[in-house]
């Protein structure tokens, strides 16, 4: 088991800027169909909490791939590569499955809060929620930091040398990025005002403790170092619980 990182491969400023132009109409595509969903679900803009999401969201991605670039371009090129054959096929359904469920998230919340007022989240609620969806952001873009094997799926990188990381908060869980997923789910409809919300965001959630189960079997059996490195770190994604 090691903490050492992968040296970046070279990418010349003309890479670098094509990457970072995609990344960007990517950001800028993801944010705008997101928003237009909550805006005309809810019938109107005047939804405070979606816009500070869609921030957080655009700064996330953006400082994924302005750090990732500098510090690891070999983990901004695998995970711009997206859905790949080289994935476990279990993947695709769930995140098909996640992608249904954050969509009714965004589509019930929407109906909820700006139509029809099903719900009445006090506004302590919803301010104090922030503070779990802030970390929701910050777990992932840690995890990143300390691992330069995340992916947009799970697959073994040994071209790229993969090993074990125990860095960072890896430290302390296994698989914080899906903690950061799962935390999403539970506390993003009580930051934007729905209970309703809370149906498909628990389910967002069971979808990514599944997943979490599943590439940790594979993990197991596949990444030299990482059986050891379970029995030290025991917990997945909650310490003390699971």
């Amino acid at each position: 088991m090691t903490n050492t990182t992968v040296s970046p491969s070279p990418l010349s400023p003309e890479e670098k800027k094509r990457i970072l132009t995609r990344g960007f109409i990517r950001v800028i595509l993801f944010n705008t169909i997101v928003g237009l969903v909550f805006f005309l679900s809810a019938g109107t803009t005047q939804w405070p909490q979606v816009w500070i999401l869609l921030a957080l969201w655009v700064c996330y991605y953006l400082y994924m791939l302005t750090w990732g670039l500098s510090k690891s371009p070999d983990m901004v090129l695998e995970r711009a590569k997206g859905i790949q054959k080289e994935g476990k096929e279990y993947e695709k359904k769930v995140i098909g499955v996640y992608i249904l469920t954050f969509t009714a998230l965004i589509i019930v919340s929407g109906l909820d809060v700006g139509r029809y007022g099903w719900s009445e989240v006090p506004r302590l609620v919803e301010v104090f929620a922030f503070i779990p969806v802030l970390i929701a952001y910050i777990l992932p873009l840690w995890a990143v930091s300390s691992n330069p094997f995340t992916a947009g799926v799970m697959r073994i990188q040994e071209e790229r040398g993969h090993h074990v990381i125990s860095s960072g908060p890896y430290r302390f869980i296994r698989h914080p990025m899906y903690l950061g997923t799962v935390i999403f789910g539970i506390f993003t409809p009580l930051f934007i005002g729905s209970w309703w919300a809370l149906i498909p965001g628990a389910a967002m959630a069971c979808v990514f403790i599944i997943r979490t189960a599943l590439e940790d079997c594979v993990l197991q059996k596949e990444l030299p170092g990482y059986k050891e490195y379970a029995k030290k770190v025991r917990y997945k994604i909650l310490p003390y619980v699971w």
